[in-house]
């Protein structure tokens, strides 16, 4: 997916750009967030007054503006925006502007603040019914902000998440976190973005669809940030070219740069876009259902004796339920010690497969895991 070479000159850099990703037509009567566009945008803290975007209209290649619109973590919230009104929108509408409605909220739990910085991040929970809760209500206030601003029905929200360290539980309460913002969008009218560094949530979107992951739910696009100042949207090491290849990306390319145009300066990310305002489901991406073949390997993994484990249990049984945790998707490590990541690799599959909310394994759960449930 790669459509241009790197090179080190912003300059030479900006007209490559510009002609590689070439320029859409005007944005139509109703704000495009983003709409169907391939070209350059870029991202800034606080959404800028009039005449630096006109002035960036008429004089630079940008043609789609991020905007931080929603979230309990937002570094510009509501009493930093000046300027992000409904008739602000309205009118960079008519001038042509695309728009990348942004919401950051809670972060994952492995996420470290910078204690140093005015704005302390939340966190969500491990717990993963309450991080789906958590998803749920970002959803709901995003919404309300796209329908404020006056964003119709179909635009997307992109959901800001921001790099972490990972480890396998912290992975989990991201995945179905993102799953159950999909999922209310989805439910509500609106379509699903999701923002992360490259190593971060969108490598582990690529290993979740790859692993074939049960009942999660793709997001309709997304934005990786990736440093590499090339104007395109190849993913590289982090997703593979065959998922969200239908015009369902956006690449952050270069971070940081203060940029003037027409006179007017302002601090920026440069972001490369390619999307569709149309696709309401990933091509290519959907994770399959288990096939017969991996569903009775987990039965022939589980099979043995039924003990009852729980935090802190050791031993074979263990290493057992861990084997089959992971061949139903699940990226937790066979130790051989029910650590804190099995706890909620348990709580997944339960879910899934509707047993009750519990972190232990029991009889009921042994008896599902023998017979090859593998969702």
């Amino acid at each position: 997916m790669r459509v241009s070479s790197p090179t080190r000159a912003v300059g030479l850099l900006l007209a490559a750009a510009a002609t590689v990703m070439g320029m859409s037509s005007p944005a139509s009567a109703a704000p495009q967030a983003p709409g169907s566009f391939r070209g350059l945008g870029f991202d800034t803290c606080v959404a800028p007054n009039q005449a630096t975007m006109d002035a960036w209209r008429a004089k630079s290649p940008f043609r789609a503006v991020g905007i931080y619109i929603s979230g309990n973590s937002r570094y510009c919230g509501d009493a930093y925006q000046p300027n992000l009104t409904k008739d602000w929108v309205a009118q960079n509408s008519r001038n042509g502007w695309r728009f990348i409605p942004i919401h950051v909220g809670y972060q994952s739990p492995c996420f470290k603040n910078n204690p140093k910085s005015r704005v302390q991040k939340k966190k969500m929970s491990s717990d993963l019914g309450k991080a789906r809760q958590q998803a749920r209500s970002d959803a709901a206030e995003t919404i309300g902000a796209l329908k404020r601003l006056g964003f119709p029905g179909g635009s997307v929200s992109y959901l800001d998440l921001e790099w972490y360290k990972r480890m396998a539980s912290c992975d989990d309460a991201v995945l179905q976190f993102m799953d159950a913002w999909t999922e209310t969008l989805h439910s509500n009218g609106y379509r699903s973005g999701v923002y992360s560094s490259g190593s971060a949530a969108i490598k582990l979107l690529d290993e979740a669809i790859t692993a074939r992951r049960p009942n999660i739910t793709p997001p309709d696009h997304v934005w990786f940030a990736w440093t590499n100042k090339v104007a395109d949207t190849d993913a590289g090491p982090y997703l593979k070219d065959a998922y969200f290849r239908n015009k369902q990306r956006i690449h952050q390319y270069h971070n940081g740069n203060r940029v003037t145009f027409g006179g007017k300066t302002l601090t920026i990310d440069w972001n490369a876009l390619d999307v569709s305002g149309t696709s309401t489901a990933p091509v290519a991406n959907q994770p399959a259902k288990p096939a017969e073949r991996r569903c009775s390997t987990v039965a022939k993994a589980a099979a043995g004796t039924t003990p009852y484990l729980k935090h802190g249990s050791e031993g074979n049984a263990v290493k057992r339920v861990q084997r089959a945790l992971r061949l139903t998707g699940r990226n937790i490590r066979v130790s051989g010690y029910y650590s804190h990541a099995t706890e909620a690799a348990t709580w997944s599959y339960r879910k899934a497969n509707g047993l009750g909310p519990s972190k232990k394994v029991a009889r009921q759960m042994w008896a599902a895991l023998q017979r090859g449930a593998c969702r």
